[in-house]
């Protein structure tokens, strides 16, 4: 409800004063809060939405072969702005001569948004480092491991097995922070990933030492996870 009581008292507040003698400056003020609550609701809307479809089994993941790296290059430079804004620092290392993915470009790049938004979100020093490299058993390669680092507020012990659940939200730590999640995003890019035959998992040493996400995709050509 948050959202849109907040969009409702800005609109009273603009009808109740004299439109005539509002200042520019002001009525832009305005429509500016106007403008990122109403994003801030449809991502909610969309999460919603999303979750409906993963317990209704209508979620689709569409996997093609695609270049990874090109996405997260696209993605890290996405957030480029908002990142300098608090005076942080990101960092991209995509091991040279990544073989394509097997992934849904458009599920990926919500997988990245939510692990890179929140890495920024839980960040105030230092940065956000982002990785891709090809995960090798007993040297075969197997999967594409991508990983995003923060030098945030880190998770506190226990708590990590909370994340990934529906409303997740931590009791103590981000939660304390005093920012705010609807505690689906998380849930819902786990579903992505496994979805895409990939895991994820997520390790900090505890609250103030950042934490870094982890997730595998599929290299194409695995025949076998290609055809499921």
């Amino acid at each position: 409800r948050a959202p849109l009581t907040s969009i409702k008292s800005t609109v009273e507040m603009i009808r109740g004063a004299d439109s005539n003698k509002m200042p520019a400056a002001d009525l832009l003020k305005y429509l500016a809060t106007i403008d990122s609550t109403s994003s801030t609701m449809l991502e909610l809307v969309n999460d919603l939405l999303d979750v409906a479809k993963v317990e209704a089994g209508k979620f689709d993941v569409i996997c093609a072969r695609g270049n990874l790296s090109e996405v997260i290059n696209e993605r890290a430079e996405s957030f480029k702005a908002q990142i300098t804004l608090k005076g942080l620092k990101i960092t991209v290392d995509v091991e040279q001569g990544l073989p394509e993915g097997w992934f849904d470009k458009v599920r990926i790049k919500q997988v990245l948004n939510n692990l890179m938004s929140n890495a920024i979100k839980y960040t105030d020093n230092g940065g956000i480092i982002v990785k891709a490299t090809v995960e090798k058993v007993n040297g075969v390669p197997i999967d594409i491991l991508v990983s995003v680092a923060d030098t945030g507020i880190g998770i506190e012990s226990g708590q990590i097995e909370r994340l990934f659940s529906k409303f997740g939200q931590l009791e103590t730590g981000r939660a304390n922070a005093g920012l705010k999640s609807s505690g689906l995003g998380l849930y819902i890019t786990k579903k992505i990933v496994e979805a895409s035959a990939g895991k994820i998992w997520v390790e900090s040493q505890g609250a103030g030492t950042g934490s870094t996400f982890y997730f595998t995709i599929p290299i194409a050509g695995s025949v076998t996870k290609e055809e499921n």
